[in-house]
């Protein structure tokens, strides 16, 4: 019974230190695009690919909305229900973060910021396969 206390509890400590990080990578996103958005035409190709798919406050909009449920699932703790929180925000956070990836790899020169874009959406996948395994935990456990 103790060892499943410290495993469920360091399990979640781990969910959170990891949805802090992309909480703060998400709304330093979010607020760029926001900011770059508006009006203004850019002549970088990466944003003109992600301009085509959606305006660029749209997506600031979206990253900040993942941070914001990353910060939820943190602060507040309901029994299983935060890691049905993490497990969203991981899965819209994933989405976002290849789509980004994707416009990165069409138009960037150096493929290095792709590999740093697809290493934050995998990130958000961890985010997933923890959620998911500790409610199932936690699910088994009742």
């Amino acid at each position: 019974m103790r060892r499943m206390l410290m495993e469920n509890r360091s399990l979640d400590v781990a969910m959170d230190c990891f949805g802090a990080v992309l909480a703060g990578i998400s709304v330093i996103n979010g607020i760029g695009f926001i900011w770059l958005g508006g009006d203004k035409q850019y002549s970088t190709p990466t944003y003109e690919v992600m301009t085509n798919l959606m305006p660029l406050q749209l997506w600031g909009i979206i990253f900040v909305v993942v941070a914001v449920l990353y910060l939820m699932a943190i602060i507040i703790e309901i029994p299983r229900g935060h890691f049905i929180i993490f497990a969203v925000a991981g899965v819209i956070g994933a989405i976002m973060q290849l789509l980004y990836t994707l416009a990165t790899y069409d138009a960037s020169t150096y493929q290095i910021h792709t590999i740093r874009y697809l290493f934050f959406s995998l990130l958000h996948l961890v985010i997933v396969g923890l959620g998911v395994y500790a409610w199932l935990k936690t699910r088994q456990k009742l």
